[in-house]
């Protein structure tokens, strides 16, 4: 990326309004590898919603396009922007500023760690239900704007369900609220929910608001070894029957393993998780299993969260395949048959409650971006998955193949509505293009 024509001069305007910047790369080793950001001469560090908004007016005036960041674990996503004149990293912007403990809310920061916030509520014994990948460097601001998924997502739904409110500066310098403290607190369009998986396109998120939950009396899950291509269908249906439904159902499938993990995972009661597990041992039969308290058993739970995480190079392509409640998951075999040469499976994940099927694949060396190897195989899996009803969705790959091929799976009606949502929200587009706009 070529130096940015007068960024001294924007350095100097943002000295003079009070605003903290840094010549100093992300600290996220990752971060601009795919997307030449390591070349972008200027990080500005806001430590308040009025500060962000005043960064993004100042871009307005001068003609700049902003693109916020916070740990950098979704830079791999969305349609790689074409121009990028400073970061506006929201890591100061963590603080956790209200949780009432008797009302199951809080309201935290954009830039606040997930992990530092869930270790703040797990204090009053409450939590926010979802699990999403790299919780350590991932920023609550970041979850909203990915989209980012969970392991319990078939149970507990992703960071959407939970979100109450949001605060969001604009393009232009502006500062806005949707929703509230409660859950039903709005009538019309739900703005705060457009925001989720908008990629920072449409505004940059400053705060966000939760409802959250008790943490559960127990927490454990049966984990099962099995073949790769054993068919699982016949094992739903009783399991789904439970009196309470598993909190996570996901079978995992590692070529470096000689068998496949299935997790069957109940939440709550003492006695109504030890229940589901001794019914649980009868449904499996004579089949073995272990089970394991999900605290204890962290290293297990975190193989299956790791097929979640985006990959973050080039020699990663990451995808989802989505399919009926009433249809079968795509077998081992079928998706197989559509892998691209030189870049072999790193992991697969089905969710069976979500039915959701996760690929991650790697190419087998570092000067071999794996992009050009898939462009073609995505359309040919993309076109076997329509016959059978199913849908293809790239989560994660490198810049010029998701340039090329981000959108499969998104009807043009759907893409037509969002391209005129990025222009109404951000007409000068002083905001990255997300997955939507042409920027």
């Amino acid at each position: 990326m070529t130096p940015v024509a007068g960024i001294e001069d924007y350095k100097t305007t943002l000295t003079s309004q009070g605003l903290a910047w840094t010549d100093e790369p992300h600290p996220c080793s990752n971060l601009g590898k795919d997307l030449a950001l390591t070349d972008v001469p200027l990080r500005v560090l806001p430590e308040t919603g009025e500060q962000v908004a005043t960064t993004l007016r100042i871009a307005a005036d001068q003609g700049r396009c902003l693109a916020p960041v916070g740990g950098g674990t979704g830079w791999c996503a969305g349609t790689p922007p074409a121009r990028v004149d400073a970061l506006l990293d929201l890591d100061r912007l963590s603080a956790i500023h209200e949780h009432s403990r008797e009302d199951f809310v809080v309201r935290v920061g954009a830039g606040c760690r997930f992990h530092a916030l869930q270790e703040f509520l797990r204090e009053s014994g409450q939590h926010l239900p979802i699990e999403p990948p790299c919780p350590n460097q991932a920023t609550v601001g970041g979850l909203i704007g990915s989209a980012a998924r969970s392991l319990r997502e078939g149970s507990d739904g992703n960071l959407r369900r939970h979100l109450l409110g949001v605060r969001v500066a604009h393009g232009d310098g502006t500062l806005t609220t949707a929703g509230g403290r409660v859950v039903k607190n709005v009538s019309g369009y739900d703005l705060m929910k457009l925001y989720h998986g908008s990629m920072g396109s449409l505004a940059v998120l400053v705060e966000a608001t939760f409802r959250v939950r008790p943490l559960p009396a127990a927490d454990r899950f049966l984990l099962v070894q099995l073949a790769h291509d054993v068919d699982l269908e016949p094992l739903l249906p009783p399991l789904l029957d439970l009196p309470q439904s598993p909190a996570a159902l996901l079978f995992r499938q590692h070529p470096g393993e000689t068998r496949s993990s299935l997790m069957i995972r109940f939440r709550g009661g003492e006695s109504a998780v030890q229940q589901q597990l001794d019914q649980c041992s009868k449904l499996l039969g004579g089949v073995e299993f272990e089970v394991h308290d999900t605290d204890t058993g962290q290293s297990i739970v975190e193989s299956f969260r790791a097929v979640l995480e985006r990959g973050q190079d080039s020699r990663t392509v990451q995808f989802s395949v989505h399919y009926r409640a009433n249809q079968r998951a795509p077998s081992w075999q079928t998706l197989s048959r559509f892998e691209a040469p030189g870049t072999p499976i790193a992991s697969r994940m089905t969710d069976l409650l979500q039915r959701v099927t996760w690929c991650k694949y790697v190419a087998e060396s570092d000067g071999d971006p794996a992009g050009v190897a898939w462009e073609s195989s995505l359309d040919e899996l993309e076109n076997a998955l329509a016959r059978v009803e199913a849908r293809l969705v790239l989560q994660s790959g490198p810049a010029d193949l998701r340039r090329r091929s981000f959108r499969l799976g998104v009807d043009s009606a759907t893409t037509a509505l969002m391209e005129g949502l990025k222009t109404a929200l951000d007409p000068q587009g002083v905001l990255p293009s997300g997955i939507w706009g042409a920027s």
